[in-house]
């Protein structure tokens, strides 16, 4: 079994109650999947993935239709 990241990007952290959301692309027994997902701040201050979240194949169709709902999101709050 491999788990390896990729990347890692937080796109959103509150500091009061350590947490944070990051997207992160990771391969699995030889799949790539993008994942979103909760992490928490541990006693030993670093940051560990919670099961609050998301993984999809990361293939072209999911990332584009991932892509075109939050371009659809953000026209609409523009509006």
């Amino acid at each position: 079994m491999n788990d390896e990241l990729e990347y890692s990007k937080v796109f959103y952290q509150n500091e009061l109650k350590d947490f944070q959301w990051r997207v992160t692309v990771s391969t699995f027994m030889g799949v790539q999947y993008l994942n979103i997902r909760k992490y928490f701040l541990t006693f030993e201050e670093d940051y560990q993935p919670t099961k609050e979240g998301m993984s999809i194949p990361l293939d072209l169709m999911s990332t584009f239709n991932l892509a075109v709902g939050l371009l659809d999101i953000l026209s609409n709050a523009e509006s």
